[in-house]
């Protein structure tokens, strides 16, 4: 009888100390694709120009780099959230663009990754270029 005990205290002990690892880690997004749908504008305080980012459902996107310049269409992309738990929320947008020589025919994809960060109860989206080149440059968003 003392050995029956002995057997089920150790499996008891054993089964406990197991499921002591198991814990569920939350590896769901802080914030989701739905948080960036729509259309984005920035205001160069300097010139008064506009600058838009628009998100679509299916992710896809459109941005333009200058200010209210007619001639460049607006570059159409793709973007991906990367924001969970355990790393920087941060947003990549990859897109196809012709390279510098007008006409030329040839096409390059390029991506570049920004940190992102949502305020006034999410009517701005702050994003932030942490590469060398841009050395942390913030632009605020806000959403139409």
């Amino acid at each position: 009888m003392k050995k029956h005990i002995i057997v089920v205290v150790i499996i008891l002990m054993l089964a406990i100390v197991g499921l002591c690892g198991c814990t569920e880690e939350n590896y769901e997004p802080i914030y989701v694709k739905d948080d960036f749908i729509g259309t984005w504008i920035t205001t160069n305080m300097q010139s008064g120009d506009i600058k838009t980012l628009t998100f679509f459902s299916d992710s896809t996107c459109t941005f333009n780099y200058y200010y209210n310049q007619p001639e460049y269409e607006p570059t159409e992309g793709t973007f991906e959230i990367n924001n969970y738990n355990d790393t920087p929320d941060c947003i990549t947008i990859t897109y196809e663009h012709e390279t510098p020589f007008t006409g030329s025919g040839i096409y390059t994809t390029e991506s570049f990754t920004l940190e992102f960060s949502f305020s006034n109860n999410g009517n701005a989206l702050i994003l932030t270029r942490t590469d060398l080149i841009y050395n942390d440059q913030s632009i605020t968003y806000t959403k139409q």
